[in-house]
């Protein structure tokens, strides 16, 4: 008989019972919905064994590359180690190897662990946790693990922060910073090689949208790739030569910057515009959009209208609270 560990619990799996089942029968508080794998509220990470096919069918190729099942669908024919999704995650110490501004408020910070035995893995376009004076927030990677060995952060600084207005002082008195992660969906998978892609995203949402595109090509990737970069004005547009110097490297990368502030000869013009004019179908197309709520929810309604699949539309959208 098949048992399953969970958050220090031993539970034996009866005939024909999920996982669902049994941790609820045992008095496990886990959350759950409708019972049928329609819902996905009981989504779990498998830390040690195989779950079944059945348990991972509906999910994304993320999701099953992570490790996520469904435990209302899970029965298990070998004994399994799980934990919540996303919420297991260990913290680890990092030093600053390098921090600058790349452009009004932005600060690129590059990021190394204190010890090589113990860092966190992750695909380019997640996201990890910042640690500072007990307190956390979400920046995306903009680096591509087998490229670099740093972990990059793109994070706009705030006066009102009580991180992002403080990090700069912190990061000069050497102190290392605590990073928990990865987690997010918006990250390059190899299968999606024979799909044509489009990016798009504002502010530092081009973090993310900067590892992803350069995580493509590092694999191959030959099918057509349209970037869209938005912001308020030039100075904002912190990536612009760089992905200028990317494009002109790929013939098959595409960078559109857009501006709604335009001086020197570029247009002045909405980033929901020029996707729209520049892609009018995106069927067959696979998507990353990122940036605040706002925008990515605005962005993932005029890709979907305009051809691509929902299940084909990745994000992250970003959350700033006044900290």
């Amino acid at each position: 008989m098949a048992v399953v560990k969970y958050d220090g619990g031993v539970y034996e799996i009866t005939p024909d019972a999920s996982v669902l089942d049994v941790l609820l029968d045992s008095g496990v508080e886990i959350p759950f919905g409708c019972k049928s794998g329609v819902c996905h509220a009981c989504m779990m990470q498998v830390v040690d064994g195989n779950v079944p096919a059945a348990a991972t069918q509906g999910l994304r190729d993320t999701h099953k590359q992570k490790g996520y099942f469904l435990a209302c669908q899970c029965v298990p024919e070998v004994d399994l180690e799980i934990a919540n999704a996303d919420q297991a995650l260990a913290k680890y110490a990092y030093s600053a190897m390098e921090y600058s501004r790349m452009g009004g408020d932005i600060l690129r910070l590059r990021l190394t662990p204190e010890d090589n035995q113990h860092s966190i893995q992750y695909r380019s376009g997640q996201y990890i946790n910042l640690w500072l004076n007990g307190e956390c927030r979400s920046f995306s990677v903009a680096s591509v693990p087998e490229l670099e060995t740093f972990v990059e952060l793109h994070i706009q600084l705030r006066s009102d922060g009580h991180i992002t207005g403080n990090l700069e002082s912190f990061l000069s008195s050497n102190q290392p910073v605590v990073i928990q992660g990865a987690m997010g969906d918006c990250f390059y998978l190899p299968e999606m090689g024979s799909s044509p892609l489009v990016l798009a995203g504002l502010g530092t949402g081009l973090a993310p949208l900067y590892g992803i595109v350069r995580d493509a090509l590092n694999q191959q990737h030959s099918k057509p790739i349209y970037l869209f970069a938005g912001a308020r004005d030039q100075e904002s547009l912190y990536l612009h030569d760089a992905l200028l110097e990317l494009s002109g490297r790929h013939d098959n990368l595409h960078y559109y910057p857009s501006v709604l502030e335009a001086e020197d000869g570029m247009e002045s013009r909405s980033i929901y515009d020029l996707i729209r004019d520049t892609l009018p179908s995106t069927a067959d197309f696979k998507a990353f959009v990122c940036g605040n709520q706002n925008a990515v929810k605005k962005l993932r309604k005029q890709i979907f209208l305009s051809g691509a699949s929902m299940k084909d539309i990745f994000a992250d959208p970003f959350v700033s609270p006044i900290d």
